[in-house]
């Protein structure tokens, strides 16, 4: 019985992240929902030239445009990334919301198990730990808006970078290298 418990600790938070992910995209890819069709702002979309065409204009004006009381240039040019590729299909903001939400969270997860890992000894259940936190925090209700409002991408990529941000602080490799001058 330990033993299939050792066993299932170890893959247990992938099967989560799994269903998690699926339950994510499922409503897009399955069933004809009117949302899957639709923008909900026509200004941050339909009626926004510059993720229309990728191109040097274009991504002038998004590093220094303000539309709707709001500056946003990375989301600007993910949505155009995402046009160029698929056009204009809000299930495909759709999917690409979900995919950066769940990449910040497995970058979070990872951080997670960096910040815990030296107090405690048992680093088994530290990743579990960290990997849980990841997946309930990925799973969580209040993420639906973000993730199926298109005009809310901004925010998993915003989580994406601060998710990048956290990991790399905890990393310091600067700190391995040294400045030149020794502490004492």
């Amino acid at each position: 019985m330990l033993g299939l418990l050792n066993r299932s600790r170890r893959w247990l938070p992938g099967v989560l992240a799994g269903i998690g992910l699926a339950i994510h995209v499922a409503p897009l890819c399955y069933g004809d929902w009117e949302f899957i069709y639709s923008f909900d702002d026509g200004a941050n979309f339909v009626e926004n030239p510059m993720i229309q065409a990728l191109t040097l204009p274009n991504i002038v004006a998004m590093a220094t445009t303000v539309k709707i009381n709001v500056y946003e240039p990375l989301s600007w040019l993910l949505k155009a990334f995402v046009h160029g590729l698929v056009g204009m299909q809000s299930k495909y903001v759709r999917m690409v919301s979900v995919l950066v939400h769940w990449t910040a969270c497995g970058i979070l997860g990872c951080a997670t198990h960096r910040l815990l890992a030296p107090s405690f000894p048992d680093r088994a259940s530290v990743a579990i730990a960290a990997n849980l936190s990841a997946i309930l925090f990925a799973i969580h209700p209040v993420h639906i808006e973000v993730l199926m409002w298109p005009s809310a991408q901004p925010y998993p990529l915003a989580m994406l970078f601060t998710s990048i941000m956290f990991l790399a602080h905890l990393h310091k490799p600067w700190s391995i290298v040294g400045t030149g001058t020794s502490a004492k």
